[in-house]
């Protein structure tokens, strides 16, 4: 599940500054209590694994909310000086939170406000002179280069993609390869008896994997992949270019894709090659792609493709003479195909901040797409036990089949 921070400027500023002048007390609660007449005794800090996961998935090194502050896994070190500035920061936002005295600025009673340790590191190397701790504190902004980085950082490593207006770009399916590429595909399944092949290896080892392996679209060397992929054409082109843009955009609308998979976890089914991700910022990311992926499907162009690829293969005893099961076995195929587009952003990743970054959260989202026929394949009890995210995109998917199947059912 996505975590949220709160993402309020004037709080932030102003828990830096209270920080900046406890980074070398060594009691930094009783200083501040002192400092501002404000009563901690209620406010309960966490450093266990428990705590931990809680910030896993923020693009935070800790958070307040109410009287809990949480330190991400080996954050907190009593003995660090950037420790104790991001503890007086967390202190800082529970007062604001509580409507302490000591404080300008004020934030709802529960929401999520975190800060970064690396900026009180790099604060605490230039071993400046804590401020005065009983000086009041200013109510101008801090324009300061390092507090314009400060709230540039926090932005980025807390926001994901939702956050980001206009970040999804428009479809523009391409052109199939044309009568004669089909044609040619078909010539290539007659010439090698592919179908027959297909069943005999059903009949030999009863496996259907080994039917559908020996359909031969999966391994790209072979005469009926080169064929497939002739035939498929320019379909996909513009979503090989959508996908390094939309990281792109990603970057341009500030998002840190350093954070792109804090908090993500990933689950494999027992029998299902493949697994999935969810949690954390790669959540948003997956249902974007996919939400620019389907128009290329459900496009003439590509309800043309599984009419006809389904009509050629569905003979194969490993489908039963059901179409359905045919078309499932050409999703997976083309997923294969999309899948692939993240290599567009390794080739290029010198036009981005973080590259690498952006290429495996493109890879690791597309893997969880092509495993969506297999997730859409599990029982009720086992996709409604799914996170709220993976189940809706579940759904997404099974409504994205429905209306292809519809499509080409008018088609006919």
């Amino acid at each position: 599940m996505s975590k949220k921070l709160l993402q309020n400027l004037g709080a932030e500023r102003e828990a830096n500054e209270v920080a900046s002048r406890f980074m070398d007390s060594t009691d930094v609660v009783g200083d501040m209590s002192r400092a501002f007449g404000h009563d901690f005794s209620q406010v309960n800090i966490h450093t266990d694994e428990s705590a931990a996961q809680r910030v896993e998935g923020t693009g935070a090194d800790a958070f307040a909310q109410g009287n809990d502050i949480f330190f991400g896994r080996g954050v907190f070190q009593k003995d660090d000086p950037a420790s104790r500035g991001l503890l007086a920061h967390e202190l800082t936002h529970t007062m604001q939170q509580s409507g302490g005295e000591g404080v300008h600025e004020s934030a709802p009673q529960g929401e999520m406000q975190g800060g970064l340790i690396d900026w009180f590191r790099k604060k605490f190397g230039k071993k400046k002179q804590p401020m005065n701790i009983s000086a009041p504190l200013s109510v101008q902004a801090d324009t300061s280069p390092e507090a314009v980085a400060y709230q540039k950082a926090m932005r980025g490593a807390t926001m994901d993609a939702s956050s980001i207006p206009n970040r999804l770009e428009q479809a523009q399916p391409g052109q199939l390869g044309g009568a004669d590429a089909f044609q040619n595909l078909q010539d290539v399944f007659a010439a090698n008896d592919t179908i027959a092949a297909s069943n005999r290896s059903l009949a030999l080892t009863g496996k259907k994997s080994d039917a559908l392996v020996n359909l031969k679209f999966r391994t790209s060397e072979t005469q009926e992949a080169k064929a497939n992929k002739a035939y498929q054409g320019d379909l996909l082109s513009g979503f090989f270019s959508n996908v390094p843009q939309y990281f792109h955009n990603l970057e341009n609308g500030g998002m840190d894709l350093r954070y792109a998979m804090n908090g993500t976890q990933k689950e494999m089914i027992a029998g299902s090659p493949g697994a999935f991700n969810y949690g954390g910022k790669i959540d948003q990311i997956q249902d974007d792609l996919f939400t620019m992926l389907a128009p290329y499907l459900t496009s003439d162009q590509g309800i043309e493709y599984f009419q006809n690829m389904t009509n050629l293969i569905q003979g194969a005893d490993v489908f039963g003479g059901d179409q359905s099961a045919a078309l499932d076995y050409m999703m997976k195929t083309v997923l294969t195909t999309a899948g692939s587009s993240f290599t567009r952003i390794g080739a290029q990743k010198d036009t981005y901040e973080h590259g690498a970054e952006a290429a495996k959260a493109a890879q690791e989202a597309m893997r969880t797409l092509l495993f969506l026929p297999s997730l859409s394949a599990q029982s009720t009890d086992y996709k409604q036990a799914l996170t709220p995210q993976m189940r809706a995109l579940v759904e997404k998917y099974e409504a994205l089949i429905q209306e292809i199947q519809q499509k080409m059912a008018q088609r006919a």
